[in-house]
Order: C-alpha cells, then structure tokens, then sequence
C-alpha cells in the first residue's frame, strides 16, 4: 500500500533544479576536461524531454501524450520550456553519480538486480502535471524540492494491481489512452508531499499529481 515518509535533510535539496543544469555544462564531464575538440552545447536526446504544454495547462488528459524530445539543450531552452511543461529526465543514473548512489543505495538495500532514477521538474503552481495514469513498476518518489499534491487510488477492475507488459496487461493513462476517476478504486492517499519527504507508490495503483506551492497544507 502506499505510505509517506517524512526523511528530512536525508532527501531535502539532494537535487534541484541548478543541479540538473549542470548536466548540461561540458565542465560536468570529465571527458570535456581532457578533450581539445570545439565545445559544442551538450545533447541529451534520449534522456532529456518536455511533457506536452496541453498537459500543464489542463487540456491533455493522457500523460506524456505527444512528447517532445528537446533538441537545442541549452539552458536559455530549457528554463523556457520549464514555463510550458515538466522537464524529464529518463535514466538520470546514467548522467549523474549523485543519482546514480541513489539506485546503489535502493539495489542493496531491497537485493535488487536494477534500479533506476527518473526526475520530474515542473514550475510551481502547474494546474496539472501528470494526469491520472499507472506504472509497471514500484517507485519511491523524493520530493526533493518545492512540493507536489499527490493523489493516489487502489486498483479497479480496469487497472490490474501487478501490470505485467510481458502479459499484455500494459500502463493505463499514458500515450493517448485516458484514464477515468470511475474506473479506478477508491481513493488511498491525497497528500501534499514537501521537501524531505518520500512517498512509496507500488506499481498499478493509478495517481495523478500537480505542482503547489511551498505552504501548501497537507490533508488530514
């Protein structure tokens, strides 16, 4: 079942936004160090990209719908679509070491062959940043700056509990499909997750989320 747990300076600021900038600056890569070639903005086609604006401004009801790989990665770019959609950043691990620590930790932890690290940067006071969707896979969600309403519910008869892609059951809410309120279980947990703290969200449980301000309040 999903729970929160308050973790403090364990998880607070561990990453933020000016970290992620840095991964666009040749000085975050050795090899830059050491290469004499031109320097030439970095490119992180695969990794890096921009949820639909549809979304964010509560006209797209399916997550990740018509993503857009960001092209020209530079950091004048990727502030100004910052005020459009939410920035992902797919496999993290494999830019950062910081990140990459993060999955060592959960793999010894848990006796887990693979982890990895996704992240989620989105304006503050976005209408919607994620429709109501699932995923096949458990998660913990670091809330590591700013805060996020999280809304999550039990399975429903539409939404297997265990989504297993090898046995067609496949993510509900994602690439066009829409999932609805009356096809979901009840609702579970309306949270407002802060900075420092973890929310736990085993994979099939349909949850939608949207930036907030800081002094949100949490619900009882």
């Amino acid at each position: 079942m999903p729970f929160v747990l308050d973790c403090g300076d364990l998880v607070a600021h561990r990453w933020t936004l000016e970290d992620q900038v840095l991964l666009l600056r040749h000085e975050s890569y050795e090899v830059y160090q050491k290469d004499a070639l031109p320097k030439k903005p970095i490119q992180l086609t695969g990794y890096s990209r921009f949820t639909h604006p549809a979304i964010g401004q509560a006209q797209a009801h399916s997550f990740m719908v018509d993503t857009t790989e960001v092209v020209d990665t530079t950091e004048a770019s990727v502030r100004q679509g910052l005020e459009m959609g939410t920035w992902v950043i797919s496999s993290g691990n494999s830019l950062s070491p910081q990140l990459a620590q993060i999955c060592l930790a959960l793999q010894s932890s848990f006796q887990v062959p693979f982890v990895t690290t996704n992240v989620y940067i989105s304006r503050l006071d976005s209408p919607i940043t994620a429709p109501l969707h699932t995923d096949r896979f458990d998660s913990f969600i670091m809330q590591t700056e700013g805060a996020k309403r999280w809304r999550i519910f039990g399975p429903g008869a539409a939404t297997p509990r265990w989504p297993v892609l090898d046995a067609g059951m496949s993510d509900r809410g994602k690439a066009g499909d829409v999932l609805y309120l009356e096809q979901v279980g009840p609702l579970l947990l309306d949270e407002c997750l802060k900075s420092g703290e973890v929310v736990y969200l085993p994979r099939g449980f349909p949850h939608a989320f949207w930036a907030e301000a800081v002094s949100c309040v949490r619900s009882a």
